[in-house]
C-alpha cells in the first residue's frame, strides 16, 4: 500500500505522498489562453439569428453533454466583431451561472462559434491532462471542486460564479504518466457502468410508454375488447364503446383558477401555515409536498373557490409545464394553488380519478403539444378548458376503469422505481469511483 498525506483540503482528504495539490489558476494558461468569461448579454441583443455559420455555444451543451444542442447562431461580421469569445477544440468549458460545476471540453469537428454570457472558457497548460481535469472538476463525476464552488462563494452560488472562485479552488495533481493512467482505468470502467445505466433507462422508458398505452386504450375503449363501438366525432379519440358519450368538460366539472393571487409576494410567505402550492409541486403525475412554500390564514381564506379537496385535479396551464396532471389522494394539511394551476372537481357523474388518467392519455397529450407548438408561452385559458371533449362512460365503467388502472400502474411504477433505485445506485457507484481514483485513494 502506498504512502498517504493529508491534502489540507477538506473535499479531497488524503492523496498519495508523491501527488501534489495545485490551486487551478496555476494549471490554467495565461495571457489569451487565459481564463475568459463569455460576453455580456448586451453584446448579443438583437444580433442572434435562426441560423446562420456560427453557433452560440451555452450551458445546455455542457449539462446534456451534447455540443450539437444549437439554438441561436450569429452573423460573420457579429462573429468577427465578438472573436475573442471564439471556442476551440480542446477548450474547457464551465458553467457559470444556476447549474453550476459543470465543465466540458469542447470536442473536434463542431460548428465553430462563440460562447455565451453564462460560461467561461480556458486552455490547460503542460500540467494537466485535460480529460483527467474533466474527471476532478465536473460535478457529475465528482463533489471535490462542486463543494469547494459553494464554501467560496458563501453558498450564494445561485447568483453565479466569477472567474476567482474558479481559479481558486484545488485539485489533486499526479504525474502526467499517471493521469493518463487513471483517464484510461476510468474510461473504461465508466463506459461499462454507463452501458449498464442506459439499459435500464431503456426499460424504464418502454415501461413508461407501455403504462401511458394502456391508460389512452383503456379511458377511450373501455377495458371489453368485443363491445359495439360507434365513432365519437372527435378525430383524436376516434372510436367509443356505443354506451359511452362524448362530453365537454366544462358540463361535468366545476373549474377554476386565478390570475395571480392579488398582489401576494414571495415575502409574505410563512415558516408554517396553509401550503401553497405551485407548479413545481406537481411531478411524475402526483403531487409532492416535500418542498412547499405557506400563507398564512388571511390569504388562504379570501379566495374559498380554490381551496383543495380530496378528488379534485390539477392540471399545470402556464408555462413549460403545461399539461402536468395530479389527483389530490391525501393532504398533510389543507392548501390551496397559485395562478399557475386550474383547479378541476368533477361533478354530474363524472368521477376525478377518472378525468385524471384521461389526462394522462396519450391523446390529451398531443393536444397540449398542438396548443405548445402555437404559443409563445403554453397557456391554457378557462375557456380552452371547458371547451375539452373526453370520454363519458357510467358511473360503473368508470370505477371499473379505475381499479383496473390503479392496480396495473401501481405496479408498472413499482417496477420502475426499482429499476431507478438501481440507476440511482450506479449512478452514485461511479461517482464514488472517481473520487477514489482521481484523489489516489484506490490504486490502479
Amino acid at each position: 500500500m502506498r504512502a498517504m498525506k493529508d491534502s489540507g483540503v477538506e473535499w479531497i482528504g488524503e492523496i498519495p505522498a508523491n501527488w501534489g495539490i495545485r490551486k487551478a489558476k496555476y494549471v490554467f494558461q495565461n495571457g489569451n489562453n487565459g481564463l475568459k468569461i463569455g460576453p455580456f448579454g448586451s453584446a448579443l441583443r438583437g444580433k442572434t439569428l435562426g441560423e446562420g455559420p456560427y453557433v452560440i455555444y451555452n450551458q445546455a451543451n455542457l449539462i446534456k453533454d451534447d455540443f450539437s444542442i444549437r439554438r441561436h447562431y450569429i452573423s460573420d461580421n457579429t462573429y468577427c466583431q465578438l472573436s475573442h469569445y471564439a471556442i476551440s477544440a480542446g477548450d474547457i468549458l464551465f458553467s457559470m451561472m444556476g447549474t453550476i460545476g459543470k465543465c466540458k471540453i469542447m470536442p473536434d469537428g463542431e460548428m465553430p462559434g462563440i460562447m455565451d454570457s453564462h460560461l467561461l472558457k480556458t486552455k490547460l497548460n503542460s500540467q494537466i491532462l485535460p480529460h483527467y481535469f474533466e474527471y476532478v472538476y465536473d460535478k457529475d463525476n465528482s463533489n471535490i471542486v462542486f463543494e469547494q464552488l459553494v464554501y467560496n462563494s458563501n453558498g450564494t452560488i445561485m447568483t453565479g460564479l466569477n472567474s476567482t472562485i474558479i481559479k481558486n479552488v484545488f485539485i489533486p495533481l499526479p504525474s502526467i504518466s499517471e493521469q493518463q493512467h487513471i483517464t484510461d482505468y476510468l474510461d473504461d470502467r465508466c463506459a461499462k457502468i454507463d452501458t449498464l445505466i442506459s439499459q435500464e433507462q431503456t426499460v424504464i422508458k418502454k415501461l413508461q410508454e407501455y403504462k401511458q398505452s394502456m391508460i389512452t386504450q383503456v379511458v377511450t375503449k373501455g377495458l371489453d375488447p368485443d363491445v359495439p363501438m360507434k365513432g365519437s366525432g372527435v378525430g383524436w379519440i376516434g372510436d367509443i364503446p356505443a354506451d359511452w358519450q362524448i362530453i365537454k368538460l366544462k358540463y361535468t366539472s366545476y373549474i377554476r383558477a386565478r390570475l395571480g393571487w392579488r398582489g401576494l409576494k414571495a415575502d409574505e410567505y410563512v415558516d408554517m401555515g396553509y401550503i401553497f402550492l405551485s407548479a413545481f409541486n406537481v411531478a411524475n403525475n402526483r403531487l409532492d409536498f416535500s418542498d412547499v412554500n405557506y400563507i398564512d390564514q388571511f390569504r388562504y381564506d379570501e379566495s374559498p373557490e380554490i381551496k383543495l379537496a380530496i378528488g379534485d385535479v390539477l392540471l399545470v396551464k402556464d408555462g413549460a409545464g403545461i399539461g402536468k396532471v395530479a389527483y389530490v389522494k391525501e393532504m398533510p394539511q389543507e392548501s390551496t394553488v397559485n395562478g399557475s394551476i386550474a383547479l378541476i372537481t368533477a361533478i354530474d357523474g363524472l368521477n376525478g380519478k377518472f378525468l385524471y388518467y384521461y389526462f394522462l392519455s396519450s391523446m390529451f397529450k398531443a393536444y397540449i403539444n398542438l396548443l405548445k407548438d402555437g404559443m409563445g408561452v403554453p397557456h391554457l385559458f378557462q375557456h380552452d378548458l371547458k371547451e375539452i371533449q373526453i370520454p363519458f362512460p357510467k358511473r360503473k365503467t368508470q370505477k371499473q376503469i379505475i381499479s383496473f388502472l390503479d392496480f396495473r400502474c401501481s405496479t408498472i411504477d413499482a417496477t420502475i422505481s426499482k429499476k431507478q433505485t438501481l440507476i440511482d445506485k450506479l449512478t452514485e457507484y461511479k461517482k464514488s469511483l472517481i473520487y477514489e481514483v482521481v484523489t489516489g485513494k484506490k490504486e490502479v
